[in-house]
């Protein structure tokens, strides 16, 4: 019996050079594929209920699920803005032959809620050596992305001393490999959101150069370390270990063009200021790198064809190589190198070909490497899958004979339980045909390679919600899951179990916030700090956003279920959805406790209308009781006739008076209906909106946004004051699922 095949897409366009790289997922859960001339963006349809008439779907032959939807955008290159390295080195030893006809060579994806929507920034670089960053716009799924600056113009000038660099600074900002480190978590409780990863840079002259991207949207430069007298090919990062709380460090891994392979490590700092700030302390980030480089492995003039951590594999051709520090758990440390045994797939089969994939599969404790001629080589017991070349055969249309090569560029994981995804192109390389670019037609492909064990989809929706961390994305992190449930024969099966799990108790850690109260002049720094507050308080618990996580699945699962089953989730969801209002509206009413100082006329609206929520029934008594605290202190400072029509909330179409009874929805006496924002819970009844892809929730688009008017008169008048603009500006995804939001306008 043949093994199901998921997605079988065309793509017109020739794909890069075999890489790891090539294909990959951003913490988003967006799988970005790389061709010569654009970089695909394509999301897979799991847990996302927005806009789906816009999905692309290979038709299904006789498997027995549908095959995986997908919203689909790109990245086209621009070579009209390519770096002229004549103008500013006459040197040979910088002349760029990747010039004369200019095609992406790499990319590297940041972690998530690094722009002002939470996603991730996307780094192209090209066979020229030009280094650009990438932000999505309104809609990241199938809108425009927009490109956020040029990094190599940005190094010129960083690294230049003066205006005719010497040959040595040209080659420093030549940039060869890039790589995005993953975001430290320094064991703090909720966690700030201050990004603490690097991009990583491997440079002609044999230097580690270090770019940060601020908090502010824009790059710095951090560090350039020189490590070797010859070209930086590869670079790769471990992930950050916390050594204490507050440091956490990373070895980042290099290879040279002359075949050595070494490492350093980097050090982040996150302190807490001295000085006195409202609301909460001011951190600083710092970094130190060690001047001391290891070797792994010395020169052979062979040179490496791909470079990850698993922790951490390299590989040269016919050879996978595997290192580890002494003090690892591990039964062996050192390296070890592994020679790649020859198996015929197809004419033109070869250990020697370059790697197209390398994922390390934690449940079954196996590494897989994927060759360009589609052979999959897996460690323990190397073994090959014949899974790859049987999709390959079904992919293609015409008849695919033995002198047929199926050349993968790259390969993924998809679910970590036995899916990948790779895109390959058909080719007869016996022949020596030569096929000119625009011809060049390759297949995007998302297959079963190895038999599944249900058993491991519990387990592993179980170490998922138990290891998620704040800021990272639930439809990336649940979409193994999602993959895996999509059926109702299979929610059926393991109904109870699936229920067990997510019917886990959680603490409420919303006792323990404590922000520090404020009563000074109303500033731009002050504000600032405020919504900084907020935003780690809203989205820093690893707790809150594993509570997220449980609603989203929990709802996924009930649209698969019959009516009985319904019941069940229904119950469950209802739970974790009144958990999380109650920890959101303590979180908002402790801050408005902390700000009740610089609290101005115009935000009593929405603060009274916070205590109302925590009157409503169900509400946890000694939330109520904070609630009336804050209730008595505005009656203090303002007439009882003031505080009570500032409650009075009006039908936008009839007029007639709406009391605030229900959090999401609003019906007048006359029927009319209107949804509530899903932060500020006012009547939306303008178009300047946007909606959660994940639970289609809606909510005011932030007041910084280029949508929206210069005045405020968009908003209701009881919402016109800075804390609702500093609430709006601060929820960055949504408050009930976690997942971005997506804007028409």
């Amino acid at each position: 019996m043949s093994l199901p095949i998921h997605t079988a897409l065309a793509v017109s366009t020739a794909t890069s050079s075999p890489s790891p790289n090539c294909i990959q997922w951003s913490d988003d859960g967006q799988l970005i594929l790389a061709t010569r001339s654009a970089v695909y963006i394509m999301t897979p349809e799991h847990g996302i209920n927005f806009d789906l008439d816009s999905l692309v779907r290979s038709a299904s032959s006789n498997d027995s699920d549908a095959h995986v939807g997908w919203f689909r955008t790109m990245i086209q290159l621009d070579k009209t803005t390519a770096m002229k390295w004549p103008e500013y080195s006459q040197e040979w030893g910088a002349a760029s032959l990747g010039s004369i006809d200019t095609s992406i060579s790499g990319i590297s994806i940041s972690p998530s809620s690094l722009t002002p929507d939470a996603g991730c920034v996307i780094a192209i670089l090209t066979s020229n050596m030009d280094l650009s960053l990438w932000v999505a716009g309104k809609n990241s799924f199938k809108g425009e992305w927009l490109k956020s600056c040029d990094v190599t113009p940005f190094l010129m000038k960083a690294l230049t001393i003066n205006d005719s660099p010497s040959i040595s600074e040209v080659l420093s900002f030549q940039i060869m490999c890039v790589t995005w480190t993953s975001q430290p978590q320094f064991q703090q409780s909720p966690q700030p959101r201050i990004n603490g990863s690097l991009l990583v840079c491997g440079s002609r002259g044999g230097c580690l150069v270090f770019v940060r991207y601020n908090e502010e949207y824009h790059i710095e430069h951090v560090k350039t370390l020189p490590v070797a007298d010859d070209w930086l090919t590869h670079v790769a990062v471990s992930p950050w270990r916390c050594t204490s709380p507050g440091i956490c460090t990373a070895k980042v891994a290099y290879a040279v063009a002359d075949g050595e392979i070494g490492h350093t490590e980097v050090t982040a700092n996150l302190q807490a200021s001295a000085a006195s700030a409202p609301f909460n302390s001011t951190l600083t980030l710092s970094y130190e790198f060690s001047e001391k480089e290891e070797e792994v492995c010395p020169a052979n003039e062979q040179g490496a064809t791909a470079l990850q951590w698993v922790e951490l594999s390299d590989d040269t051709t016919g050879i996978i190589g595997l290192w580890t520090e002494t003090a690892n758990g591990l039964s062996w440390s050192g390296e070890r190198f592994l020679r790649i045994t020859y198996h015929r797939v197809s004419v033109g089969s070869s250990p020697c070909l370059p790697v197209a994939g390398i994922h390390y599969a934690q449940e079954y404790d196996s590494l897989t490497v994927t060759l360009f001629d589609g052979s999959v080589h897996v460690i323990y017991d190397i073994t090959v899958s014949p899974a790859v070349r049987a999709a390959f055969v079904r992919c293609e249309n015409q008849g695919i004979m033995d002198i047929d090569d199926n050349r993968i560029s790259g390969a993924v994981s998809y679910d970590m339980l036995g899916n990948v995804a790779w895109i390959h192109e058909a080719s007869r390389t016996a022949d020596f045909s030569y096929k000119h670019d625009a011809k060049h037609q390759s297949m995007f492909v998302v297959a079963q390679v190895w038999q599944e064990d249900p058993q491991k989809v519990i387990l592993h929706l179980d170490r998922i919600i138990k290891s998620a961390k704040a800021y990272t994305s639930p439809l990336n992190n649940l979409r193994p899951i999602f993959f895996q449930c999509r059926s109702q024969a299979k929610c059926a099966e393991m109904h109870e179990t699936l229920i067990r799990v997510l019917s886990e108790q959680v603490g409420d850690y919303s006792t323990e916030i404590i922000i520090t109260p404020f009563a000074g002049e109303l500033t731009t720094d002050v504000r600032r700090a405020f919504r900084r507050s907020l935003i780690q308080h809203l989205f820093g618990w690893d707790d809150l956003l594993r509570l997220r996580m449980r609603l989203s699945f929990a709802d996924y699962l009930w649209k698969l279920s019959d009516a009985a089953r319904q019941d069940d989730l229904g119950f469950v969801a209802q739970g974790f959805l009144t958990t999380i209002s109650h920890r959101v509206l303590r979180t908002i009413i402790r801050h408005l406790a902390a700000a009740m100082g610089s609290l101005t006329p115009a935000d009593v609206p929405f603060a009274l209308r916070m205590v109302v929520q925590s009157l409503l029934p169900g509400c946890p008594p000694d939330l109520s009781s904070e609630g009336q605290l804050i209730s008595e202190k505005i009656r203090a400072l303002l007439p009882d006739d003031q505080t009570t029509n500032s409650l009075v909330e009006r039908c936008p179409a009839c007029k007639e008076e709406i009391p605030l009874q229900n959090i999401t929805g609003a019906v007048c006496s006359k029927g009319h209906t209107w949804s509530r924002c899903s932060i500020t819970t006012f009547i939306l009844s303008t178009p300047y909106v946007r909606t959660c892809v994940g639970c289609t929730r809606k909510a005011f688009l932030p007041p910084s946004s280029s949508a929206v008017p210069a005045d405020r008169t968009w908003l209701p008048p009881a919402g016109r004051g800075w804390v609702v603009e500093e609430l709006l500006e601060a929820v960055h995804r949504c408050l009930f699922c976690s997942n971005t939001f997506v804007s028409l306008l």
